[in-house]
């Protein structure tokens, strides 16, 4: 797992119907474990497969466009 710098700040953006919540649970968010909530985990066997599926498909897509507008701009 990615580790932030130790004593680096956290800041969180929430929306306003979330702000009772958070505040009426504050206190028992001292219990957290930080190191839990400030790493992050190293991505699954599919979420690489799943990501450079999306990469390698973003080329391909790239290729073809540019040779059917090749294609296109020759034949006129």
């Amino acid at each position: 797992m990615k580790e932030r710098g130790k004593g680096s700040k956290v800041v969180a953006i929430v929306g306003a119907g979330h702000v009772p919540g958070i505040q009426q649970t504050w206190d028992k968010a001292l219990s957290v474990n930080i190191d839990d909530i400030t790493s992050i985990p190293e991505p699954t066997f599919q979420q690489r497969v799943v990501s450079s599926s999306i990469k390698i498909a973003g080329v391909v897509l790239a290729g073809y466009v540019g040779y059917k507008f090749v294609h296109w701009v020759m034949d006129k």
